[in-house]
Parts: structure tokens; C-alpha cells; sequence
């Protein structure tokens, strides 16, 4: 194999797990007093009543003030019923060990302070490993799941522990009136909250806040261990400088949510629409047809005119897999593995292939010349230096293309490698300000000896006269730093390049695998634009060129929701070609066929990857 960079040879040291205690979930709050009104009995003569008098003046004036102060009330919440919150396990990317297991306690402590500070009704949300990342269309997903109106995703960004001897590692419970010295211990916590619509399927506010808490009297000489039963949910902990700054960011987290969800209206849900005839592949136009209401809007779209990305993916899949066909504990079926062995890690809307110190070979390819891969890492936040390689093999075993992705979170920066055939460096780039709590896309095209990569979207690597031999497999391979960390693996996909827009509708349909929306949603994701661009391109050069725009899904869901969903895309394609690109809407139609026409076959994950697709159809 290939040498690589010293990256390569991280080798393992061990690594100390702790797992915090689960989580009790706190229930909702339900106040209600019910009061019975007594009735004046028709005929009967009442006598005059001093007291009686003075009692009814003292009722009429508790009921003004108290009609009041609900009115106050009413006001300050937007006259809106009070909002459904969800909230997720708390991400740690601090990269701090001091903090413990602070973000394990994080959900249950938020819920806490909403339910005292605010009228929203907040509950914990489950479905989500404890420190997964998760986008807006997962968490929507699991709000909904969970019928709540808007889901908070929290992140632990940064903190310390600092002591007036000194950087102090524990768990940041000191401050506890431990000793009698004057010792002093300074603790600072970082909190973010992204605060998602879930019916709308958008994120309606970032939210930070600062805590910060000082104590003294604690006895530097002890260790965590030293502490006994003080852990995170105990009082110990709440009365410690870490749990007082913790509650104190908490407490401005809580507040900045109830102001930006004060005028707050949750979307209703869309009606369904009409049965559809048995056996009839006709296409629905219901008149609410997005899962997420507005999601067809023009308004609801990102601007793909300002989106740089020019990355084509290939039309014919070749070779596909998100692990869709995998069990959990047992090998992945498409690959051979070897070396340490592989862990699914599932979620909604979410599976990902751990991997350690292993390597995985593709079956046997036929590679056209001119091809597109497109894959999915994901990085640990923690780790010193880990490393992700992808190499294409010959038939006798030799490399004749690699690229090669060193991670280094403590600098923020991603360091990719290509080579070509003998061990030719292409490439070599450093991308600074890296989020490693966010998935790593890595696509690369080849073209007429051509290749260009690609970093989430971002053109890194652009070479010509390239010239490889033929391609029989390709190698994945995993090797994670000195705290052995897991790099994920979430999607392969090979395939064929696309021909470009305007040769493929000249005879009249132009089918693509290039325009991507949101999980279960119909907003357009900014990688759609280099297709949506030639549509429009190719529109404007021939002002008499109409086109019907189809959606199609594959078979997974109800065939109704596949309906509705493909409707919906069709329909965002057009709105933006209308609002974004100025096309004429009299020359477009969008139509929607869910799992209707398959071109690939909804048992495997490289059938229905096919299968979701856009058709553009020439129109007389």
C-alpha cells in the first residue's frame, strides 16, 4: 500500500470510557383547579346581606386583578398557547475533560429551568445517542416523532476550570466547602441552543449564553475520586461552581428561548389528499402536497444563485451503500471487511458505520473513464489525529488513485491528499476552520483526465492529463488516533458522469440524481444548484423549450406520503427556477410520482438511491 503522511502511523492507546448514569426523564406540569358556581334557585326571595355585600366586592376585585394579570400574561406570551419543546442530548465539542460528563446532565437540567422560568412545555426527547450530531432535518424528524412543536438541539461549546493553584483535571466539582484554606476555583461554561420548527422543517434561532461562578474554600489535594457520591445529579453538584455557572448560562438560555418563541405559531399539518385510484400511477396535485408546510415556497428555499458549488454527481450508479442493508452486529454485506471489527450506529434518519483500524473492499468494478464518488465521513471532535483513505486498486493490487483525509480538531484543520498512479502527488491541501461536529463530504470527479475534489462543496483540487489504468476495487480504510476514536462512515456512492442538461434533453428527457432535499422534506439542498443552473441555462438559450418537471421516490413509506412528497419536490424545482433564475412559470409543469416507473430495485440501497430522482421532460 501506498506510504502516506506521518498521520498514518497513529497507532492505538487506551482509552478510559466513562458512562454516565442514564437519564430520568421529568414529567410535564399539569395545573388545573376546578371550582363549582353556585345557582339562585327561580322564585326564591334573597335577603339583603351586609357581609354577603362586602364579599361580593372583595370577589369582584380578586376577579379584575386576576383577569389582569392573565391578560399581562397573555401579552407577553403572544396570546399563544404556550409551545411544545423538545429537547435533544446535548453535544460535547468542548474538548474539555475537566467538564466531566457535563453534557450527559444538560437535557434534564434545561428541562428544569424552562418549566420554573418559562411558560413553554419542554420535555426530553429520546431516539439520539447521547453526543450525536444531528442536522435540522433529523431533529425536526424526531420532533414530530415526538409531537412537539419546536426541538432545541444543544451544544456544549467550551469551558474551564481554573483554580488559584493552577489548571486543576476532575470533574470541575470544587468549590464545595471541602477545606478551610483560601484557595479560589473560577469555572466558565459555553452553551449553545438551535432552536428548530418542526413542522416547518427550519431552524428559527442560534441562542448562546455565557455562565460563569467562582468559590472559595476547596482543598486542592483532593482528587475526583476523593468526592464520594457527588456526581452530577446530586446536590454536591448543584452547589458547586460548575453547577451554579452551568445554571446560571442555563437560566439566560432559558429566557432568550421564551423571547424568540414568543410570537411563536406552529404550523399546521398539511391536509391529506384524495384517495388515489387502485392501480393508477397518476400523478397527485393535492393542494397542500409538502410534509412541511411551506417547503415548496420560494421563500423557504435556500438561494442556490449565490451557491459556488459546481460539483456534478454521475447519473448511473455503479456502486451504492448507506448501510440501509446492514444488521446491526453483523459484517457489512457489500463490503469485505477485515481488521477491527465494524459497529452500525443507528439513529433517526441516521445510520453510520464505525470504524477501527479497518480496512473495506468494494466487490468487483467496472469503472467507466470518466466517473464521480461521493462519500460521507465523520470525524471524533476529540481526537489529536485520525485518518480516513480511499484508494482505488487495480487488478494486481497497486494503487491507481488515493485520497487521503487527515483530521485534526485541536487546530480546526483537515488535511486531504490525492495521488495518481505510482504514487503520483496530485494534491495536497490544508482547510482551516474545520466543524468536526458536522459529517465530512469528500466527492470526486473524473473527467475527460480531469479530476477534481471536492470538500464539502468546495472545489479543493483541480489537475488535468491524468491518465489511470483500469479500476477493479475500492479500499476504504480507518485509523484513529492515540484515543482510539471511531471515524464514521455514512455513504459510498460510484457512478457513471452525467451528460451535461443541454445534450440529454435533445432527446427529450434529462434524468438526474443530482438534485438533493432535506430527509422527508421538499427543501432543496445547496448541492442541487450546478444541476438546477444547467435546467436554467439551458431554458434561457432556448426561449422555446418547455419542460414537465417530475419527482420520483422510492418505495419506503406509505404510497400516499410518496405521493405528496414527490409532488412537493417537483414543485420546489420550479419555484426555484421561477423566483431564483427568472423563468417563465407558463413553461414549466411539475407533477408528482412517488414510487411509480422504478428504474432500480427498492430491495437494495443502490436500487433505491436510483429510484429518488428528478425527470425533466421535454414538452411539445
Amino acid at each position: 500500500m501506498a506510504k502516506r503522511s506521518a498521520a498514518r502511523d497513529i497507532r492505538d492507546q487506551a482509552l478510559n470510557a466513562k458512562n454516565p448514569a442514564p437519564e430520568r426523564q421529568q414529567p410535564l406540569r399539569s395545573d388545573r383547579s376546578d371550582r363549582k358556581v353556585g345557582t339562585n334557585m327561580a322564585g326564591m326571595k334573597m335577603q339583603p346581606n351586609p357581609s354577603f355585600r362586602r364579599g361580593t366586592g372583595l370577589l369582584l376585585v380578586l376577579m379584575l386583578l386576576t383577569g389582569a394579570i392573565l391578560t399581562r400574561l397573555a401579552a407577553q406570551s403572544g396570546g399563544q398557547p404556550s409551545a411544545s419543546v423538545g429537547i435533544l442530548p446535548f453535544q460535547d465539542v468542548s474538548g474539555n475533560a475537566d467538564l466531566g460528563q457535563l453534557a450527559s446532565v444538560l437535557p434534564g437540567m434545561l428541562q428544569s429551568v424552562l418549566l420554573d422560568k418559562t411558560q413553554l412545555a419542554p420535555r426530553q426527547l429520546q431516539g439520539l445517542p447521547p453526543g450525536q450530531a444531528v442536522d435540522i432535518a433529523s431533529a425536526a424528524a424526531l420532533g414530530q416523532q415526538a409531537g412537539a412543536d419546536v426541538v432545541a438541539i444543544g451544544t456544549l461549546l467550551s469551558g474551564s476550570v481554573k483554580t488559584s493553584q493552577g489548571s486543576f483535571g476532575g470533574f470541575g466539582f470544587h468549590g464545595i466547602q471541602v477545606g478551610g484554606n483560601r484557595s479560589k476555583i473560577s469555572v466558565m461554561v459555553l452553551l449553545q441552543i438551535d432552536l428548530v420548527d418542526v413542522n416547518r422543517g427550519v431552524k428559527i434561532a442560534t441562542l448562546r449564553a455565557r455562565g460563569k461562578q467562582s468559590k472559595s474554600h476547596f482543598d486542592p489535594n483532593l482528587d475526583s475520586s476523593n468526592y464520594g457520591t457527588i456526581n452530577m445529579q446530586s446536590a454536591g453538584f448543584q452547589n458547586s461552581a460548575l453547577g451554579e455557572a452551568t445554571r446560571k448560562a442555563l437560566d439566560r438560555l432559558a429566557q432568550e428561548m421564551a423571547r424568540a418563541l414568543r410570537n411563536f405559531q406552529p404550523a399546521s399539518a398539511a391536509p391529506p389528499p384524495a384517495p388515489v385510484p387502485a392501480g393508477s400511477p397518476a400523478p397527485v396535485n393535492p393542494a397542500a402536497p409538502a410534509p412541511a408546510a411551506g417547503a415548496s415556497s420560494p421563500a423557504a428555499q435556500p438561494n442556490l444563485t449565490a451557491v459556488k458549488i459546481d460539483f456534478v454527481p454521475g447519473d448511473k450508479t455503479l456502486f451504492y451503500d448507506d448501510f440501509t442493508d446492514m444488521a446491526p452486529d453483523e459484517p457489512p454485506p457489500h463490503w469485505k471487511a477485515r481488521g477491527d471489527a465494524v459497529t452500525l450506529m443507528l439513529g433517526k434518519n441516521l445510520r453510520q458505520l464505525d470504524l477501527m483500524n479497518t480496512q473495506l473492499t468494494s466487490p468487483r468494478l467496472t469503472l467507466p473513464a470518466n466517473f464521480t464518488l461521493q462519500t460521507t465521513f465523520k470525524f471524533p471532535v476529540r481526537e489529536n489525529m485520525s485518518q480516513a483513505d480511499l484508494e482505488f486498486h487495480t487488478a494486481d493490487g497497486s494503487t491507481a488513485l488515493a485520497a487521503y483525509l487527515t483530521s485534526a480538531p485541536g487546530q480546526k484543520s483537515l488535511e486531504v491528499g490525492v495521488s495518481g498512479p505510482k504514487s503520483d502527488r496530485l494534491s495536497d491541501q490544508t482547510i482551516p476552520n474545520m466543524d468536526f461536529s458536522q459529517p465530512v463530504k469528500l466527492d470526486l470527479w473524473i473527467q475527460n483526465g480531469r479530476l477534481r475534489a471536492y470538500v464539502n462543496g468546495t472545489r479543493i483540487t483541480d489537475v488535468n492529463q491524468i491518465q489511470l489504468p483500469a479500476i477493479t476495487h475500492l479500499l476504504v480504510e480507518a485509523t484513529p488516533g492515540p484515543d482510539k476514536a471511531p471515524i464514521g462512515l455514512r455513504r459510498v456512492r460510484l457512478a457513471a458522469s452525467a451528460p451535461d442538461f443541454a445534450s440529454a434533453i435533445a432527446s427529450g428527457k434529462y434524468v438526474t440524481h443530482g438534485i438533493h432535499f432535506n430527509t422527508d422534506s421538499a427543501i432543496l439542498k445547496p448541492s442541487s444548484a450546478p444541476i438546477i443552473r444547467q435546467v436554467a441555462d439551458g431554458l434561457i438559450a432556448d426561449p422555446a423549450l418547455k419542460l414537465e418537471i417530475d419527482g420520483y421516490t422510492d418505495s419506503i413509506g406509505s404510497a400516499r406520503h410518496n405521493l405528496r412528497l414527490s409532488q412537493a419536490r417537483a414543485q420546489a424545482v420550479e419555484s426555484v427556477l421561477v423566483s431564483q433564475f427568472g423563468i417563465d412559470a407558463g413553461r414549466l409543469t411539475a407533477k408528482g410520482f412517488g414510487a411509480a416507473d422504478p428504474i432500480g430495485s427498492n430491495d437494495t440501497a443502490a436500487g433505491r438511491a436510483d429510484n429518488r430522482r428528478v425527470e425533466f421532460v421535454k414538452q411539445p
